[in-house]
């Protein structure tokens, strides 16, 4: 009797350990792309879409309640149309590749770094492209619309209007360092915001969103038990506000401020999720991991912000 073929066990074996490494790459590159912090849910209303674009429509409102005479008929008001916002979904990629022996040896953990640095990446891309707002907000037009920037200093108030002049226009911009008459001047801003009808909507602050450099300053005005930087003991009049200082390095101007109230105008729209997938090139005995996702984002209006410039 022929003695039986011995199995090429450690062949075997060797392209098991390769197959069995891929799967690990992947998580590897989901779970740095969730260890980047992320500021997007705090500055942005983060909603699904399943359109290759999305359409927002914000309404001008009606005017006070009036006395209502007994057996009188109630006058309906129609709400005119305000601002028509249009996002079109953008899709981002990125990608880099592991040659089969770079699988087979995973040598120092060049695999893990590479998959590491990919997720990465598409988490700070993100953070990037939605900081891109607060970056060009002084010389971007939000809306065409309306034609303004969306940090500017004579957004109209009645999108019917559209009249520029300075009793038919507000501002959400404050030219100056950051500094207690500035922030007095931004809160104020927020108070008095007319809504579309010109009634002040009251908006409350609830985040300053500064450069890291701005940090400790932010922290000293508004947390100081007295008034900030004075002989002055008086009560710091900031304490009742509770507003919560919030760093970004994402931002491109070590002094310009944003202050950010209950009132959130930003959205954000996810239309495909962060994806990765790999390709195997037989020939070239090459994996290819490549990643994408596709977004959009903006405003449907300009209240609810206000900018501190800086220097």
């Amino acid at each position: 009797m022929a003695a039986p073929t011995p199995m090429s066990a450690p062949a075997t074996l060797s392209g098991l350990r390769s197959e069995l490494k891929v799967p690990g790459l992947r998580q590897v590159f989901f779970n740095s792309a969730k260890s980047v912090n992320t500021l997007i849910p705090t500055l942005f209303k983060v909603q699904t879409s399943k359109r290759s674009f999305e359409e927002t429509l914000s309404m001008t409102g009606i005017t006070d309640f009036v006395a209502l005479a007994e057996g009188s008929t109630i006058s309906a008001q129609a709400i005119g149309q305000g601002y028509k916002s249009r996002w079109t979904h953008v899709r981002y990629a990125n990608g880099t590749s592991y040659t089969q022996d770079a699988i087979d040896d995973e040598l120092y953990g060049v695999l893990k770094d590479k998959a590491e640095t990919l997720g990465k990446s598409s988490a700070r891309t993100r953070e990037k492209q939605a900081a891109s707002f607060f970056n060009g907000g002084q010389t971007t037009v939000w809306n065409t619309e309306e034609g303004q920037f969306f940090f500017d200093t004579d957004h109209p108030i009645d999108p019917r209007a559209l009249t520029i002049g300075s009793a038919s226009t507000f501002s959400n911009l404050v030219t100056g360092d950051l500094a207690i008459s500035t922030l007095q001047e931004a809160i104020v801003l927020l108070q008095t915001c007319p809504d579309a009808m010109g009634s002040p909507m009251n908006l409350s602050p609830r985040m300053l969103l500064v450069h890291p450099t701005k940090v400790f300053l932010a922290k000293q005005i508004l947390g100081s038990p007295g008034e900030h930087d004075s002989a002055n003991r008086a009560s710091n009049p900031f304490a009742d506000f509770n507003i919560k200082v919030v760093s970004w390095p994402y931002l491109t101007s070590t002094s310009a401020c944003f202050l950010g109230s209950d009132e959130n105008p930003l959205i954000w729209f996810n239309r495909t999720p962060l994806k990765d997938d790999l390709d195997y090139d037989i020939s070239s005995l090459i994996y290819k991991h490549v990643a994408h996702y596709r977004v959009s984002f903006g405003a449907k209006d300009p209240r609810g912000w206000v900018c501190i410039t800086g220097s």
